[in-house]
């Protein structure tokens, strides 16, 4: 480019204009929301905002899982080199005391079991508390209604049955899906566990069925599951499909096929699958996914958007309403990030960088996440009405 007929001028007012405006975009920028420090109402609705409430240190150990236990507490699993426990931390009073005992836990699974081989699911509305193995070992189901006094039940499942997907029964009660199917087997068994008189109820799915990864109950006989229902196919994609908890019929939903994840809200599914053909303008690059809530037929949900996704998903979860979704999305080289995107608008907010765990405090009304690199605990709270937005 060649310089203008004033090049002394040029060369004395370019540098001062292009400060100007650099320190314009910095003051913009800075008065803007940081991820995870700020409220977010420049991207949410005018009536609501997401704030940071409290971020607490946790001195209990390194944290391998974390649950909500209720509205304003988590359960968080934690290990130290004397072993690991269960701790109970308070979104608002900061306060954390041990919920399960490292001596209990030790007789439970062993005392050569490591922290990182298990995972944690509760139900608030039971009190059910349930270990899952990662890879070997049993399932481990508490009743923690009276902690520190806990109820063990002993589930008495086949030997060779390695639970897989868990979930909650509306009602009370556990769907246990297994990890994989018996090799040679044309069809896949489902368990439903019910703590009133330790029962077990086999649930023979009437399809070939290779392995199910995630599981959501709609009612007491119905759930959806996504997985593999064709054995022995290499080149199969995971797919939706409707179960019968009383008789085990499948109905596959069409047009499903490559769903990646699946989070449910009552009747609504929040579901990350490939992008439907469209056209994408050449200044645009192709989403690699879309995030949708549907409903109970498979259609997208009246009031609700399909939002385009530009990374590798790698889990979610929705709130009661379906307004809300927290995505937490794989990062090359680094850990995953954490993105709030309200389905109503479209709009998509970068919650923080690095994040190890996130999930939704029960009712929706806040989320928790455990930075990486970081042994703290944030907790955000929805606040109604407490900003304007613009975007």
């Amino acid at each position: 480019m060649k310089p203008g007929p004033y090049p002394s001028l040029h060369r004395k007012w370019l540098p001062i204009l292009l400060g100007v405006l650099l320190g314009a975009l910095l003051s913009k920028y800075a008065s803007a929301d940081s991820p995870g420090q700020q409220p977010i109402s420049r991207f949410l609705a005018p009536s609501e905002d997401f704030r940071l409430l409290r971020e607490v240190e946790f001195n209990g150990g390194a944290i391998a899982d974390v649950v909500a236990a209720d509205a304003s507490s988590l359960l968080i699993l934690a290990g130290m080199p004397s072993g690991f426990s269960i701790f109970r931390l308070g979104c608002e009073s900061g306060e954390c005391r041990k919920f399960v005992s490292a001596s209990y836990l030790a007789g439970l699974l062993g005392a050569n079991a490591g922290v990182q081989d298990w995972s944690l699911r509760f139900d608030p509305a039971t009190n059910l508390l349930v270990l899952l193995p990662r890879r070997e070992g049993r399932l481990v189901v508490l009743d923690t209604t009276n902690a520190p006094r806990l109820k063990r039940y002993r589930l008495g499942l086949p030997a060779q049955f390695r639970p897989g997907a868990v979930a909650f029964l509306p009602g009370g009660g556990l769907l246990l899906s297994p990890r994989f199917s018996l090799p040679g087997a044309s069809r896949g068994q489902m368990i439903i566990f019910s703590p009133e008189d330790s029962s077990l109820t086999p649930v023979q799915v009437k399809r070939s069925l290779s392995t199910i990864l995630q599981l959501h109950p709609v009612d007491a006989r119905h759930a959806v599951a996504l997985g593999y229902f064709t054995a022995n196919d290499p080149n199969a994609s995971a797919m939706l499909a409707s179960v019968g908890l009383s008789d085990g019929q499948v109905e596959l939903w069409q047009g499903s096929s490559g769903v990646r994840l699946l989070a449910g809200a009552g009747a609504l599914l929040g579901v990350v699958r490939p992008p439907a053909t469209q056209v994408i303008p050449a200044d645009r690059p192709a989403p690699t996914y879309e995030l949708a809530v549907l409903d109970g037929n498979g259609r997208v949900a009246a009031g609700t958007e399909v939002v385009p996704i530009y990374s590798d998903p790698r889990a979610l979860a929705i709130t009661d309403d379906a307004r809300y979704a927290l995505l937490l999305v794989n990062r090359e080289h680094h850990f995953p990030d954490l993105w709030l995107i309200n389905m109503h608008s479209r709009v998509k907010r970068l919650v923080r960088n690095d994040v190890l765990f996130a999930g939704l405090m029960p009712g929706g009304r806040g989320f928790y996440l455990v930075p990486a690199r970081k042994n703290t605990v944030c907790f955000y709270r929805l606040v109604p009405g407490s900003g304007r937005a613009s975007r």
